[in-house]
């Protein structure tokens, strides 16, 4: 997470599940980044009543852009885009294990 950043950057990590404090304990370094981490605390499956939290969220913090980290992410992320007029999406994939 050790990243550099222009001075007017903020850079904000917004997870589905989980929260702020069981994320830093399975992932010491998001503590680097703890007062922009924000754990939604999804329940576990299918979680459509989600969307909305995270559309408002992601209007409240109007980013430049979004990253999703994965499949699910991708498409929660994906649907609340649109609504909350979020203009730049970067979808990102790796260790496929689930395909």
């Amino acid at each position: 997470l050790m990243r550099s950043r222009l001075p007017d950057e903020r850079h904000v990590v917004i997870s589905l599940e989980g929260t702020s404090e069981q994320l830093i304990k399975d992932w010491p370094a998001l503590a680097e980044v703890q007062d922009d981490l924000i754990a939604l605390k999804a329940p576990e499956g299918r979680r459509f009543s989600l969307l909305p939290k995270l559309v408002m969220t992601l209007r409240r913090l109007r980013p430049a852009r979004v990253f999703a980290h994965h499949i699910g992410p991708l498409l929660y992320v994906g649907f609340a885009a649109r609504p909350a007029i979020v203009s730049d999406f970067v979808h990102v994939e790796h260790d496929a294990r689930h395909y």
